[in-house]
């Protein structure tokens, strides 16, 4: 079937430098059919197994601290450089976190992987959220469409 996989970092979460497009590593899944994810080894991918290539459905959300200033953006990418998705957006808000969302579906091979980059642009360094499930977490899901 596929992969969900997500990051929950309870009262902080992952550092994201200013105007850098950061990966995202996890540290949990949701749940993963065919070893997909390593929660420890290239965590931030979720890799195609063999015999699994075809299409898939790619969902992913970015969750962002509360900061009034700048944008925020998601990506997907594919082997570490080819766009598979992206969407950006103006933050919410100082008191209230941004979230972005995006879903494509896409044609993987066998040894392909899958990263999320999260993008911010709020003047200095800007955590994602924690915590995971109240809305605002990080997520990186793929599912197996068939061949």
């Amino acid at each position: 079937m596929g992969c969900g996989i997500h990051k929950s970092f309870g009262t902080s979460g992952q550092s994201l430098s200013n105007t850098t497009q950061t990966t995202i590593d996890f540290n949990s899944e949701l749940f993963d059919t065919d070893g997909f994810h390593d929660n420890s080894t290239n965590n931030s991918r979720i890799t195609i197994p063999s015999g699994k290539g075809g299409k898939y459905f790619i969902y992913a959300r970015g969750a962002f601290d509360g900061n009034g200033t700048g944008s925020r953006a998601v990506s997907v990418r594919k082997n570490g450089s080819d766009l598979v998705c992206e969407i950006h957006t103006w933050n919410a808000g100082s008191t209230y976190g941004a979230s972005c969302d995006v879903a494509q579906i896409a044609t993987l091979n066998a040894g392909d992987y899958i990263e999320m980059r999260l993008f911010q642009s709020s003047g200095g360094s800007l955590n994602t959220q924690g915590g995971d499930f109240d809305g605002y977490y990080n997520t990186l899901q793929v599912y197996y469409l068939g061949a």
